[in-house]
């Protein structure tokens, strides 16, 4: 990561959507914005108050997808990607529990 280009561009590059998210005024355009964002860039955008502060909203915006790999991932018999799967196969259990 170039941090160092991240730090001196600042927040320019999100300047464009913090300009759409303050032109929402009334609910038709909340739902054309988040509607906007899940069609243009694949995001989904939640808005929801925060549990123990009923006065205090936050948003987030989080990529769209499942991350799967592509499908030939899954055939690939070298050592590494096994190794990789295997790992995966002992580890996601864990999660399901």
């Amino acid at each position: 990561m170039d941090t160092a280009t991240i730090n001196t561009r600042g927040y320019e590059p999100v300047k464009p959507m913090l300009a759409r998210i303050d032109a929402i005024k009334d609910l038709p355009s909340l739902m054309k914005f988040v509607a906007d964002e899940i069609n243009d860039n694949g995001s989904i955008v939640s808005l929801a108050l925060a549990r123990q502060q009923t006065a205090a909203q936050y948003c987030a915006r989080h990529t769209g997808g499942i991350g799967l790999p592509e499908r030939d991932y899954y055939f690939k018999t070298n050592a590494s990607t096994l190794a990789i799967q295997k790992r995966t196969r002992n580890t996601l259990p864990h999660f399901l529990n």
